[in-house]
């Protein structure tokens, strides 16, 4: 025991002499930790974790492929064309991001909002299931079906503030398209 305070006192002797050689060296170490510790937090966080689904080791995604490289836009007939021919995969869902977003106004003043256009079976596969309301049906799933809605969460409260009434409304997005309201339990 008496040795490592014998090196202890050395080493506070040797940085009280040369203290630019000492603060090189902390700030070394310092920046080093740092360095590996937001490394592990990005890859525990993206690879070491499961995804907040269930089953999420089954789900995968599915592109198409050029030679000018991955392209993930389907039409909707492709779509249909894929779900019809389907006798891989247990369902088939798609959720084309809509990039430019959409300007919601409804009660209060007009907001933008991102969006997510998916499929009726979206839902279920990423087990989501709505605190009121319900998710698509098969019907309005189809082309010319009905314009419905999910809104997260975080909307819900923010934009509605948590009208429980939010079911019995339409929200108008982009000026034209009429949605009937509906809230799911995943907040954004």
């Amino acid at each position: 025991m008496k040795s490592v305070w014998q090196n202890l006192r050395c080493a506070l002797r040797v940085m009280w002499k040369s203290p630019g050689f000492a603060i090189v060296a902390v700030l070394t170490l310092t920046l080093g930790i740092g360095a590996t510790t937001a490394i592990f937090s990005v890859v525990d966080a993206v690879l070491l974790r499961p995804l907040p689904f269930p089953h999420a080791n089954r789900i995968v995604q599915v592109l198409r492929h050029y030679d000018e490289g991955d392209q993930a836009a389907l039409s909707v007939p492709q779509y249909l064309e894929w779900h019809k021919r389907n006798h891989v995969f247990e369902h088939l869902a798609a959720y084309p991001i809509l990039p430019s977003g959409m300007n919601l106004s409804s009660s209060g003043e007009p907001q933008h909002v991102q969006g997510i256009g998916v499929t009726n079976v979206f839902f279920s596969v990423m087990g989501i299931e709505p605190l009121l309301g319900r998710t698509f049906s098969s019907e309005e799933d189809q082309p010319g079906g009905a314009n419905i809605v999910v809104i997260s969460y975080g909307l819900w409260k923010n934009y509605f503030r948590g009208d429980p009434e939010i079911l019995r409304k339409h929200i108008q997005l982009n000026g034209s398209c009429i949605f009937r309201g509906r809230r799911d339990a995943k907040r954004v």
